[in-house]
């Protein structure tokens, strides 16, 4: 089976970066392979977009076998939930998209699933237990601290998704553009990185963006000017800040500290945008602190 995209690596060997991570992966998968079991559940943590659903997606074509991914979002109580563990098959995977997000008392049902391959349904005094296939549970999520150690023990196999250094986000650049037939230079894809805030997921985001461009301007080789010009195009200014960005850091100045759902209250940005997309790179360059009062410029 090939779970795959445009640009998404198919097998854990097309990853680039993360190489503790595959590693280790590769050798746990290879030893249940031979000795005909199940891979241990693997628990992935790490920011938003650093690739942990594209890794789950390879475990499951490297064991050649079903992946049913699992919004934990959505899943509001027990009753939306059973379908997908009612549908679970032999040796399958079952991916937990950002687990952190499961109400407790569907984690708590996952429990027993995971421990002892056992749906317990019903209520006290009247439960009966469906038996469910052996099959891998893989936890992804950004807030590793905020899952229940009885749970997140469970899960035998735990990796932390490490930040990308730019030299694995240029390699990744120019892989993604070979298969979107572009030629795009050294120094044009440092820029992309900078103005992709140095995440995976954005990057290729914005050599999508770059080939449509391309493709409208009947170009098929990408140097510094280009990305100058989509900068331009996009609202992203000298400093690699975009709309979003100059809002937050406005809203902060004016407000400091502020928490979280003022920030959300104040700029109409999502709770997710804030913390997921915008603050983790002014982080990094060490532009905000993050107080017990809120947020902070430095």
């Amino acid at each position: 089976m090939n779970y795959s995209n445009e640009l998404r690596p198919v097998k854990l060997g097309d990853l680039i970066g993360q190489k503790k991570v595959i590693d280790r992966l590769k050798i746990s998968i290879k030893s249940c392979q031979q000795r005909g079991e199940c891979l241990p559940h693997v628990f992935l943590s790490g920011f938003s977009g650093s690739g942990k659903t594209t890794i789950g997606l390879a475990i499951a074509n490297e064991l050649d076998t079903p992946i049913q991914i699992i919004n934990c979002a959505a899943i509001s109580d027990v009753k939306s939930i059973l379908p997908f563990l009612i549908k679970i098959t032999a040796n399958s995977i079952i991916f937990l998209d950002e687990m952190q997000a499961l109400p407790k008392t569907v984690a708590n049902l996952l429990l027993s699933v995971i421990e002892s391959g056992k749906l317990n349904l019903g209520k006290s005094g009247h439960v009966m237990a469906v038996e469910i296939p052996q099959s891998t549970f893989i936890a992804a999520t950004t807030n590793p601290g905020s899952i229940l150690e009885t749970i997140k023990n469970r899960f035998l196999l735990q990796y932390q998704l490490q930040p990308y250094t730019q030299t694995e986000l240029c390699e990744i650049i120019k892989k993604s553009a070979s298969k979107l037939n572009l030629i795009i230079d050294d120094t044009a894809s440092m820029k992309l990185v900078c103005i992709s805030k140095s995440n995976p997921r954005l990057v290729n985001h914005s050599l999508l963006f770059t080939r449509d461009w391309a493709a409208v301007n009947n170009l098929s080789n990408i140097d510094i000017s280009t990305i100058d010009e989509i900068m331009v195009l996009l609202d992203i200014d000298k400093d690699y800040l975009d709309a979003n960005d100059r809002l937050y850091l406005a809203t902060v100045k004016k407000h400091q500290p502020v928490g979280v759902r003022t920030l959300v209250s104040l700029t109409n940005l999502s709770s997710d945008t804030i913390t997921e997309i915008i603050e983790p790179e002014l982080l990094r360059r060490n532009w905000i602190v993050k107080t017990k009062k809120g947020r902070k410029l430095v």
